[in-house]
């Protein structure tokens, strides 16, 4: 009988992860004669023998740590007669389309090798193996060997390079691999004039910085993407002393635990936040904090949540020394609304006055990568920050990409897509485009993410709004320009990410955005698809009475009021209003208003939020862009879980499900909703556009119940539950009436990264025979603009 011969082609992130010795194993585990070898592409195999089956199976369901497998295509093919299984070299000619991993968190091996006093990288900050370490932020270009990472300078010592040509070492073409006598180093620096470090001579540099962070000292530390400003987070002076120095008014501040033992003492994580924690991503995993756990308030100001991570590389490892702190500080090196430092020159230029000391190394980062955010919502991962972990593993696009393109983002969050074929290539998160600093990151990224990627752009996609920094940039790249609308830029990218044929619905909830109309947009319902959407509905369009009412939104709540409560029988809701803002202050904006000098009209669903949250008196003065909204949502999380609000809870519950059924029963949308008088919910007023073909949802009876919610001093919390739980009884009827029977639904913006939002609404989508998409591969926010113009684009050639 003639032997059986498979010839297996592996495609996806297969290179660089310990692919080959995996494969290697596995043959010999099921007596698999044959070979394996890197090619351009990503894996080849050549495997003959009785178990080809059996091989090709496990190989299929067998994971590996950082493997990601995309496309796995098995042919029969001749025998060609070899005695065993062998690792050969590759065939890297002609065009390299293998895949980069992202960088990856210490693994266990690593762990224990680190501690262990008998190993020869015992405490060596720069251990790693081929299932940990760095990849994306050391690579220059592919495809992904040593000599194009910025490990080319360190020659590998004898001990070093044995471990690196044996197939079945852990350290097998382990690119960044090295050991004390062959590889990078650390050194503590002073960082003022004259500034002295201090500790013992014979300390190493990381246990003097691990000695100074116990004594309340603030570190800039360089680590795998870029530099981490550090210190005691139960050391509530350095804490503030930081946020200070960093002048991070108000925002919260990452925390870096010992282990997830710790992390479980500050935090209530669910087995979801601490098994994405653990995960080789390592991402910062915001949680709901414990409120009998001690932390200083300079940590997370007004927020029931902390942003928590574990050590993510052996530096970090080795910064908890025994008796040392359990918890440190660990936010971005960067000064408030600057890009991430990640060069030693510009470390002490910018971070001298905010750091006591240094604490550097001498390998290089090529690619800045901040930590990756996210949070559990509705049972999945959910996106605040995508970059370190994730990128730059690609996207699979739901339509092949005509050309090769490059997609620039949007204005805030920006990061941008570069796409050729079926993959989408999403850049790290890159910051807000008004920082010129950021912007000329991404000048830098384009150019250098294109050797990463492989994509050389014939056409370049940017946002619509003529005055984005990446708009206004794109004609100078000299190729093809369109521009794709933000809002449906974000639909396109949920759609794109589950790859759903139109027509389909879709509700987009943020903070702004350029419309058709020239108004700013951002509580807008559509339908149809990529490229071909129709607006069906929106909040009716409210005035902000300019910019500074962005950083007191109690002027938005009082303009509001202004246009929505005009009667005479709410003169004492204005006037109970009005005494809330500063002396002349309520005079002056009514005047402004009725002038219209200065005041432009939105639908933002983010500044329904802002003039909310200062309506209930829980956030006056806006620090940092989604402060307000984060504020709300904390105390009515507080709020809801009291046991005395379990009744009232309940009987909101009734009324919310209540009103959908009837909604679903066929009762017009127009006329289904209760007064506000008869209950305790707030309603839009829905009603047709006098000039577009489209639903408005209407603020009179919502705001006006708040208002009296408010003015009546109703506890913050409830008020605020109220209108989380109204909001999202509001939208889910806008489906209802919207979506032409589709049980189907999209939803899309930074609005709906509120936890308590999205979870209630999606109950109430269930309960009433719906079904809510949401985004898990990207940012729900601006972050993930960038995919959804390259899936606009797809969809539009293709119809042309």
């Amino acid at each position: 009988m003639r032997e059986k011969a498979l010839r297996i082609d592996v495609r996806g992130v297969v290179q660089g992860v310990g692919f080959r010795p995996f494969v290697y194993r596995l043959a010999k585990g099921c007596g698999i004669r044959g070979w394996v070898r890197n090619t351009g592409a990503g894996v080849l195999i050549h495997a003959e023998g009785e178990n080809t089956a059996e091989f090709y199976r496990r190989l299929s369901s067998e994971p590996l740590p950082l493997a990601d497998i995309q496309r796995l295509n098995a042919s029969p093919a001749p025998a060609e007669g070899w005695a065993d299984f062998r690792i050969i070299p590759s065939a890297l000619a002609g065009r390299q389309d293998s895949l980069i991993s992202p960088d990856a968190a210490i693994c266990a091996d690593c762990r224990r090798e680190l501690r262990d006093a008998s190993d020869r990288r015992f405490e060596y900050p720069f251990i790693n193996c081929v299932n940990c370490g760095p990849r994306y932020t050391i690579i220059r270009a592919r495809p992904y060997d040593r000599a194009r990472t910025t490990m080319d300078r360190f020659s590998m010592c004898p001990l070093c390079a044995r471990e690196y040509a044996n197939p079945a070492d852990r350290r097998f073409h382990a690119q960044p691999a090295a050991c004390p006598v062959c590889g990078p180093r650390v050194w503590l620096e002073a960082a003022g004039p004259g500034a002295d470090p201090g500790g013992e001579t014979d300390q190493s540099p990381l246990g003097r910085a691990a000695a100074m962070l116990g004594e309340g000292a603030i570190l800039a530390v360089k680590g795998l993407g870029g530099f981490h400003l550090v210190c005691d987070a139960l050391n509530g002076a350095a804490a503030e002393r930081l946020r200070r120095n960093k002048e991070r008014d108000g925002k919260p501040l990452a925390v870096m635990a010992r282990d997830l033992a710790a992390a479980r003492r500050a935090a209530r994580l669910t087995p979801a936040e601490a098994e994405l924690l653990a995960s080789p991503a390592a991402p910062i995993v915001v949680a709901r904090r414990r409120e009998e756990f001690a932390l200083p308030a300079a940590l997370a100001p007004g927020l029931d949540t902390l942003g928590l991570m574990l050590p993510y590389t052996p530096l970090h490892e080795l910064l908890f020394i025994p008796g040392g702190p359990d918890f440190l500080v660990m936010t971005s090196g960067n000064l408030s609304g600057r890009p991430l430092i990640y060069r030693e020159a510009e470390a002490r230029a910018e971070l001298g006055g905010a750091a006591d000391a240094f604490l550097f190394h001498d390998r290089e980062i090529y690619h800045f990568c901040d930590d990756s955010v996210l949070r559990i919502i509705d049972g999945g991962p959910s996106f605040f920050r995508r970059a370190r972990g994730y990128v730059p593993t690609p996207l699979r696009l739901p339509l092949p990409c005509p050309r090769p393109a490059a997609a620039l983002g949007a204005e805030m969050k920006n990061a941008f897509c570069l796409a050729s074929g079926e993959s989408a290539f999403v850049s790290q998160y890159l910051g807000d485009m008004g920082e010129y600093e950021n912007f000329r990151r991404l000048r830098r990224e384009y150019v250098s993410f294109q050797e990463v990627t492989g994509v050389k752009p014939e056409v370049v996609l940017c946002d619509a709004h003529p005055a984005y920094a990446a708009t206004r940039w794109a004609p100078s790249l000299g190729l093809e320009t369109r521009a794709v609308w933000h809002h449906e830029a974000h639909l396109a990218a949920v759609q794109g990410e589950y790859a759903l044929p139109g027509p389909v619905g879709g509700l987009v909830c943020d903070g702004t955005g350029y419309g058709r109309d020239g108004h700013i947009w951002g509580f807008e319902f559509f339908r149809g698809t990529a490229g071909a959407w129709r607006r069906g509905g929106h909040m009716e369009y409210m005035p902000v009475p300019g910019e500074k009412s962005l950083a007191f939104p109690l002027r938005i709540a009082w303009a509001w009021t202004l246009k929505l409560m005009p009667e005479a029988a709410d003169r004492n809701l204005r006037e109970w209003l009005a005494a809330r803002l500063p002396e002349g202050e309520a005079a002056a904006l009514a005047a402004q208003l009725a002038a219209g000098a200065g005041v432009y009209q939105t639908s933002s669903c983010g500044r329904l939020f802002d003039a909310v949250s200062a309506l209930a008196g829980v956030c006056a003065r806006v620090n940092y862009e989604g402060q307000a909204a984060a504020e709300l949502e904390s105390v009515a999380w507080r709020w809801q879980e009291r046991p005395e609000a379990r009744e009232v809870k309940q009987r909101l519950w009734r009324e919310a499900r209540a009103a959908l059924r009837r909604r679903e029963n066929g009762a017009d949308v127009f006329g289904f909703w209760p007064e506000a008088e008869n209950g305790e919910l707030a309603y839009f007023d829905f009603r047709a556009a006098a000039e577009e073909e489209a639903l408005v949802f209407g603020l009179s009876g919502f705001w006006r119940r708040l208002c009296l919610l408010a003015a009546e001093r109703q506890e913050a919390g409830l008020v605020a539950y109220i209108f989380h739980l109204s909001l999202a009884v509001g939208a889910c009827a806008a489906v209802m009436a919207l979506n032409e029977g589709d049980r189907e639904f999209l939803v899309a913006g930074g609005v709906f990264q509120n936890k308590l939002l999205t979870e209630t609404l999606a109950e109430l989508a269930a309960a009433s025979g719906l079904r809510l998409r949401y985004p898990r591969l990207l940012p729900p926010g601006d972050g993930g603009i960038a995919f959804g113009q390259i899936v606009t684009y797809c969809a539009e050639e293709l119809r042309d």
